[in-house]
């Protein structure tokens, strides 16, 4: 199974993230971290319980140039990590399908 795009060995990349933040990025299957990855967050409304920020969670995986999702329905917000250009549009109507509204885009 190959590596994900975006993901590069360390050795090839020393200057990617430096040496202290590596260890916690680093893909434990390759050796690998990632490389120009953006954070953003987003203000969702409606969610209330663990259980409704897995839902969050769930609908987004899979987005198109979306590394990771983490909600918390205690700061009612998701933090997006993304590579290249994230559809914010796509990312709104996911969330709003599963009953939720998006505040705020990041």
């Amino acid at each position: 199974m190959a590596p994900t795009p975006g993901w590069v060995k360390a050795t090839d990349r020393p200057d990617v993230l430096p040496q202290k933040s590596v260890a916690r990025t680093r893909c434990p299957h390759y050796g690998l971290v990632m490389s120009d990855t953006k954070t953003v967050t987003w203000k969702v409304d409606g969610m209330t319980c663990g259980g409704c920020s897995g839902s969050v969670e769930r609908v987004l995986a899979g987005a198109s140039g979306l590394t990771s999702a983490k909600a918390s329905h205690k700061r009612n917000e998701v933090v997006l990590t993304f590579q290249g250009v994230l559809d914010d549009d796509e990312i709104q109507r996911r969330i709003e399908s599963a009953g939720f509204d998006v505040a705020e885009r990041g």
